[in-house]
């Protein structure tokens, strides 16, 4: 290594690093080496920020840093942008790791990855790993959207968006959207939902999941749809298959296409077109089929329940009847050559 000893001044002048001025170090100043040529360091007195990289990096915060890169800007104190092009950190505690045209603009503790064109308006503690066009904004903390296009997390608390695009999380807490196109978790969504995929899928409330599928709504808390264009409209109810509807108070659609639960703890198990509107009712399968009466149950084509806590069919067989009575409790049916009789 080179000693200055016994080097005049003159001698070493080329070799020394000086601000590119010649002026005292009063502002943030870029340096040169002494022939004049810039350096790509820009250094202040007064915030301890150092700028590396391009000439047009900028850095005005107490204690940031631009350590690489082209035209970045760095200026909440304790502030970072290590590399990419037209990156702005204006947050305090917070970092731009890369990218292009990112921007942190308020809040602490916040961090953008990569990608392009994402910003984070405020909040604490939230992140975009990467992606197009992602947004959190200022009313948004701890939450995450890992990548994606057109993204955004607003008014929400450990929210996560993990990719796709143009998914939205606008309210609640513990919210989650895994990929997918244009899910939303709506402003009045409590926590804990969960979107997983699927295509125009809305959740309104508290507790919901739906999985797969497109334009499925679903609403009260506790419910849960799979499949297509489903709807959940009351607590605890769950859809799946393609385009039913489960608004009876824990009433369950399990299957099929066209099936309707409305009352409370209704059930339609499968088939097509079918309807359970008693209380407690159930339609097993089939098609057309309407059980209104409480506690009935349908299975077969074309049949509406005419009696409560009744088995409703088209046909009935039955086989491998007992042929004896003994043994049977009271009400079972036997077979006795032919004629079916009753245990009394």
């Amino acid at each position: 290594m080179a000693s200055l000893a016994s080097v005049t001044p003159g001698s070493s002048y080329p070799g020394l690093i000086k601000t590119i001025e010649n002026s005292a170090l009063t502002t943030c100043t870029q340096l040169s080496d002494g022939d004049g040529n810039a350096l790509p360091i820009t250094i202040s007195p007064t915030n301890c920020g150092v700028s590396l990289g391009s000439a047009n990096n900028a850095v005005t915060g107490i204690f940031s840093s631009v350590l690489g890169g082209i035209s970045n800007c760095s200026t909440g104190s304790y502030s970072t942008v290590i590399s990419g092009q037209g990156n702005i950190n204006l947050a305090r505690h917070s970092s731009v790791v890369g990218g292009i045209s990112n921007g942190i603009y308020g809040g602490c503790r916040n961090v953008i990855g990569g990608g392009s064109n994402s910003a984070i308006y405020g909040g604490n503690f939230n992140t975009i790993g990467g992606g197009l066009i992602s947004r959190i904004n200022s009313s948004s903390s701890y939450s995450t959207i890992s990548g994606g296009y057109w993204n955004c997390i607003i008014n929400s608390s450990v929210a996560n968006i993990s990719g796709g695009l143009c998914n939205c999380i606008c309210g609640g807490s513990r919210n989650l959207i895994s990929g997918g196109l244009r899910n939303l978790i709506g402003s009045g969504a409590g926590a804990e939902n969960s979107i997983v995929g699927g295509f125009g899928n809305v959740v309104s409330a508290c507790n919901l999941s739906v999985v797969g599928g497109y334009s499925n709504s679903v609403a009260g808390a506790g419910s849960f749809s799979m499949g297509g264009r489903n709807t959940t409209s009351n607590s605890y109810t769950i859809a799946l298959g393609n385009c039913n509807t489960a608004s009876g108070q824990t009433s369950s659609v399990l299957s099929g296409c066209g099936n309707i639960a409305n009352n409370t703890f209704s059930a339609v198990l499968s088939g097509g077109t079918n309807c359970s509107t008693g209380a407690y009712a159930a339609v097993f399968g089939g098609q057309l089929n309407s059980a209104t009466c409480a506690h009935s149950a349908v299975f077969g084509c074309g049949i509406t329940s005419s009696m409560a806590c009744a088995l409703h069919v088209n046909r009935l067989v039955l086989t491998n009847l007992p042929t004896s009575s003994a043994g049977l409790p009271s009400g079972a049916v036997w077979n006795d050559a032919g004629t079916l009789k009753i245990v009394s």
